[in-house]
């Protein structure tokens, strides 16, 4: 009976112990967060510079056609090639 007794008076003392914790927002089972490994930096940052997941993108990628990738990139460089300005050099002046 005795260690029935002490068995019991050791739960009801865990149970307020933790009820006293709970009052001030303390959690005695909270597992800690985990760190942020360099994988997800940089998945943060490629959704954070193309608005999208990776996953998301490498499934667009994979199911786009070719003629509709090829687009952009024959018109960014035609653009590029119309816009370019060739410098002239400036004629040398001739010491007599």
């Amino acid at each position: 009976m005795a260690e029935n007794f002490y068995k019991l008076l050791h739960q009801r003392i865990a149970e307020h112990a933790e009820k006293d914790l709970a009052r001030y927002g303390i959690c005695l089972n909270h597992t800690p967060a985990k760190p942020i490994t360099r994988q997800r930096k940089w998945l943060d940052k490629f959704k954070a510079i193309h608005g999208m997941s990776y996953s998301t993108w490498l499934y667009k990628k994979k199911h786009s056609h070719p003629a509709e990738a090829e687009q952009p990139t024959e018109q960014v460089t035609e653009s590029v090639e119309a816009s370019a300005v060739i410098p002239q050099e400036a004629p040398t002046p001739v010491l007599a």
